[in-house]
């Protein structure tokens, strides 16, 4: 994969994907479910007002927990993706 994410984004691979009728997604789980996927990628990290760099606090090969909602998914060959903010992270597997 040829992307980088920048600032606090980060890319996510995950097996589910959303199905899609026109502009309609449709779901065969439940809609609050949270899903699961491995960090492939992080960004270099946030600025605060100060403009002092922090960094992220997850790292390649971390599996993570997010909303169903969570992100901008998109497929490359015949793997999904999603580009998600760190904030929308909602948990790490220990």
């Amino acid at each position: 994969m040829d992307l980088r994410p920048i600032g606090d984004w980060l890319i996510v691979e995950t097996e589910y994907r959303r199905e899609r009728v026109g502009n309609i997604y449709l779901s065969d789980k439940g809609y609050g479910k949270p899903i699961k996927g491995n960090v492939l990628r992080v960004g270099t990290g946030r600025r605060n007002r100060d403009g002092v760099l922090i960094p992220s606090a997850l790292k390649e090969g971390d599996v993570v927990t997010f909303g169903l909602v969570a992100g901008i998914e998109f497929k490359e060959g015949d793997k999904y993706y999603r580009l998600i903010k760190e904030e929308e992270i909602e948990g790490v597997d220990v």
